[in-house]
């Protein structure tokens, strides 16, 4: 991923840095409260009832209260009303409670693209409600939740289109996530015969994790994960409401700077898997990062970044080897002595070039 100049926005080295320490330290909160609630259709024919199941069975290995089951009746007039009262209903009783709550709402059904809106419906699209209209927009970032209330929220949609609730909210200190069954390039979350749904795959996942002695699990490392192991269908990730909306970088930083920004990243733990790979000068300054899936999910929806590609691959050009035979010319040799490979300090697999 890159970060990349445009007019009229900026961010500073000293906004970057905390950023990114946002970015990495994120996965540590601790929640003293958990609420739930799982959403489906008696007018169902996607296998819901087995979804519902996989999210009660999710619940459990994080040690959380067993989920309120809602099935939409078959004689419901107004759903989405209904829908509204009980996602406000679970925001009232959090705010009661001492300490942090996280609130996890699942939804296993069917999915519906109308004007590239996300609507929940039943089997014969019939019955329908926005989700942005009755879920989303009480807890997003135009919302009355605010970061004092210490209510971080969690929606799994295990539908097709469920991409289209992974659009364009900013940040704040409160969390707000979507765990979404596809990707823009899948749309479709059902296809025909047997399917490992999008909730049983999670389950499976998180269930593999711990019994291999996991303590935690970062919401976003688990999509990076699916991700590549469903080739066919291809889970989304968006932070509604995450860390603050920054501004692109504009000034030109000297070479010292860059060398303290380069330090820091270089003294990161191995396992966060950041580095500095390339810096240009432009009109203002271009970055470039490799880094974890996971962090461009976080980060994706930035202006200032763009993402550049995904790789199962490390550098190939580092598989190159070295001819013995002295070339007509003399060796290219990187303007900064940091490079070499004798210098102390440095880390093999973990460099940056500016």
């Amino acid at each position: 991923m890159s970060a990349l100049p445009s007019s009229g926005d900026h961010i500073s080295l000293q906004d970057l840095e905390p950023l990114l320490k946002k970015l990495v330290d994120q996965h540590h909160r601790q929640f003293a409260n958990a609420l739930s609630l799982s959403i489906s259709w008696q007018d169902d024919n996607t296998n819901a009832s087995g979804d519902v199941s996989n999210f009660q069975a999710i619940l459990r290995l994080f040690g959380y209260p067993t989920a309120e089951e809602y099935v939409i009746p078959d004689n419901a007039c107004m759903p989405g009303w209904d829908i509204a009262v009980k996602i406000q209903g679970l925001i009232r009783q959090a705010m009661k409670m001492t300490g942090r709550t996280i609130i996890l709402i699942h939804y296993a059904g069917h999915g519906l693209n109308h004007n590239e809106r996300l609507f929940f419906c039943d089997s014969t699209e019939k019955k329908k409600f926005n989700v942005d209209r009755n879920l989303l927009n009480f807890v997003d970032s135009e919302s009355n939740l605010t970061d004092s209330d210490n209510i971080d929220i969690v929606f799994i949609f295990d539908c097709c289109y469920s991409y289209l609730a992974t659009r364009g909210y900013r940040g704040e200190n409160r969390v707000v996530e979507v765990l979404a069954a596809v990707d823009a390039e899948s749309k479709l979350a059902f296809s025909a015969g047997v399917r490992a749904s999008f909730t049983g795959k999670l389950y499976a996942e998180i269930l593999r994790r711990k019994q291999l002695g996991a303590k935690d699990v970062e919401l976003a490392d688990l999509i990076m994960y699916l991700r590549k192991e469903s080739p066919v269908k291809k889970p989304a990730y968006r932070i509604l409401v995450g860390v603050n909306s920054l501004r692109l970088l504009a000034e030109t930083l000297t070479i010292g700077q860059l060398a303290a920004f380069c330090d820091w990243i270089w003294k990161l733990p191995r396992e966060i898997g950041l580095s500095l790979e390339l810096v240009f000068e432009t009109q203002s300054m271009l970055m470039i990062f490799l880094a974890p899936f996971a962090f461009w999910l976080k980060l994706k929806d930035y202006r200032f970044v763009e993402f550049i590609g995904e790789s199962d691959t490390g550098n190939l050009l580092l598989s190159i080897p070295t001819s013995s035979t002295p070339g007509p010319k003399e060796e290219n040799i990187h303007p900064n002595p940091s490079h070499t490979a004798s210098k102390p300090g440095y880390h093999s697999g973990r460099h940056c070039s500016y």
